[in-house]
């Protein structure tokens, strides 16, 4: 069953330039609550949350902690480096993405169908990979690979490209219409990122992103 879209709470602090990224979240999965990133010191980098800001702090804080405690653990028993942490209930779910070996992106949601939570695992894959770029951090040697995307393209009208197909996950996916194409700037001296928004043959809507610096393709929701 879909829970209504939550509204934000009345803010405590100026948003940052991260503050898009977090509202993208919650306004990708309506169930979501609190979506915030947070340094693994429990400081709040920046938040969007229907909840009110001391507690959308509080949970972040505490979350980081949790999940200090699993890395301790995993690295006892040698099975690696954590990269999620899900604790969820039958009316919440409590997730947390690192983002590199400094920061963290939290997210507390109701508890929903199967589908919507595998489209908010995604949702973090895509708001982490967009953290990193903005911030200008590397990834971990632990992160996971599969965020670059493999996309066949075509000449377009007034485009020098275009995208046509895309690989996610080894599905080949066709894009029936390229809805709009824009420019994101990146840092000095980058040529910036060349956007597409874009619709699948099956429904699905979403942005695919070129970074001719690199010549690699991600995607974002």
């Amino acid at each position: 069953m879909n829970k209504p879209r939550v509204t934000k709470a009345k803010r405590d602090t100026s948003p940052s330039e991260f503050a898009l990224i977090l509202r993208r979240v919650c306004d990708s999965v309506s169930s979501v609550e609190l979506a915030a990133f947070v340094d693994l010191e429990g400081e709040c980098i920046d938040y969007y949350s229907s909840l009110e800001p001391y507690d959308a702090k509080v949970i972040a804080a505490h979350t980081v902690s949790l999940l200090g405690q699993v890395l301790t653990v995993n690295r006892k028993l040698q099975y690696g480096e954590a990269f999620v942490l899900e604790i969820s209930t039958g009316e919440k779910a409590l997730l947390a993405r690192r983002i590199n070996d400094d920061y963290l992106l939290v997210v507390l949601a109701v508890t929903g169908e199967e589908e919507e939570g595998n489209r908010l695992g995604r949702v973090l894959v895509h708001a982490a990979r967009e953290f990193r770029a903005d911030a200008g951090v590397a990834a971990a040697a632990w992160e996971p690979l599969g965020d670059i995307l493999k996309v066949e393209t075509r000449s377009a009208t007034g485009w020098s490209y275009a995208p046509v197909t895309f690989t996610d996950a080894g599905e080949r996916v066709t894009i029936s219409d390229v809805l709009g194409r824009w420019i994101e700037s990146g840092e000095l001296r980058s040529k910036g990122k060349v956007c597409f928004r874009v619709r699948t043959e099956k429904g699905r809507e979403l942005t695919l992103i070129h970074d001719p610096d690199l010549d690699q393709w991600t995607s974002r929701l």
